[in-house]
């Protein structure tokens, strides 16, 4: 039974509904297609992008740590050095002096302390 007024029908409304959502799907469809390429390109600049980055941080922190290894043996070797030092200076004094050395050390500490 058709209407007079110019209102579609379900059937009509359901009909063109269906129809503007298939053109509607193959329009995005159609679009996604043309896309896709230039995503996925940028996508792929992106990550080479952040790859060199971080191959960059990891250089540099290889860079740091081997620095940082370096300044450990000549700080080890400085200390190696000093003990050598200490040990051959102390065998040389006789025990009094040393207590003797020590203690004048310790009060001039002291006094030190007392006057601040």
């Amino acid at each position: 039974m058709p209407h007079d007024s110019g209102t579609p029908t379900f059937r009509e409304w359901h009909a063109a509904l269906a129809a503007n959502d298939l053109a509607a799907r193959a329009a995005e469809d159609a679009r996604v297609r043309s896309a896709a390429v230039a995503t996925l390109e940028e996508r792929l600049d992106t990550a080479a992008a952040e790859l060199r980055a971080l191959r960059a941080s990891v250089t540099l922190r290889d860079n740091l740590l081997r620095e940082q290894q370096v300044a450990l043996a000549e700080r080890d070797a400085r200390i190696d050095q000093l003990q050598t030092t200490v040990v051959a200076t102390e065998q040389r004094r006789p025990l009094t002096r040393r207590a003797l050395s020590r203690a004048r050390r310790y009060a001039a500490g002291m006094k030190a302390r007392i006057a601040a």
